[in-house]
């Protein structure tokens, strides 16, 4: 269990995890509040430079970590106040659309982890109590986070770079179609500079298999 969060209130200074499995909440990590931005126009899968608004703690940022945009991994290459360039989709993410006021979440050192093992499948119900320098949020007013296991880390990563017949994501595809991507590969991708989604390909991971579906659409 991973979890990352901005700092809600100017006096808070951590926060207590706790993890109900089913036989009650039980303490399992302490989380330091990550550094936080908004999206201040919205931006599409290609951009990799924008405008953000309401940056905070932005002296705390590292470039070439990695952070959170909606389900979207991206890395930090350059910053401001109000602009920042990024690379797009790293780890093993794609890149979207995103709205205005999307919140960034710049966790790649702030993420607290229970290390307790899960199964694939097990629900789990996840509280953070916020921490002041007087008090501790009560367990019974926290907000109750259902979560189901998925086992992401042990997952090989999709191919990247798809396009087809040289585009993007074509709207549409008539006649013939020629399917191009580049490979990925989870172990080998372990250190150094993030790859975007866009970047060339790495050596193919032993045993992975691509999948691929055809749909037609007879409306077009």
């Amino acid at each position: 269990v991973a979890v990352v969060a901005p700092r809600g209130q100017q006096n808070a200074m951590s926060a207590e995890i706790y993890v109900d499995s089913g036989s009650g909440y039980a303490s399992k990590a302490t989380l330091d509040y990550c550094p936080s931005a908004e999206l201040a126009q919205a931006i599409g899968k290609m951009e990799s430079t924008f405008a953000i608004r309401k940056v905070e703690d932005l002296e705390e940022i590292e470039l070439g970590k990695w952070i959170l945009v909606n389900d979207e991994h991206m890395a930090v290459t350059a910053i401001s106040e109000t602009e920042i360039t990024v690379k797009r989709g790293v780890n093993y993410t794609v890149p979207q659309d995103h709205a205005a006021g999307s919140m960034i979440l710049f966790c790649d050192e702030y993420i607290a982890l229970d290390e307790t093992d899960y199964f694939a499948g097990e629900s789990l119900n996840v509280k953070a109590l916020t921490k002041t320098g007087s008090a501790q949020l009560a367990l019974g007013s926290a907000t109750a986070h259902t979560i189901e296991m998925v086992g992401l880390a042990n997952r090989p990563y999709p191919p990247a770079n798809v396009k087809i017949n040289g585009e993007y994501w074509p709207e549409k595809v008539v006649g013939d179609a020629t399917l191009v991507w580049v490979d990925r590969n989870r172990l080998q991708q372990t250190g150094g500079d993030f790859l975007s989604w866009f970047d060339g390909g790495v050596a193919f991971e032993s045993g992975v298999t691509y999948h691929y579906k055809t749909v037609n659409d007879s409306d077009v």
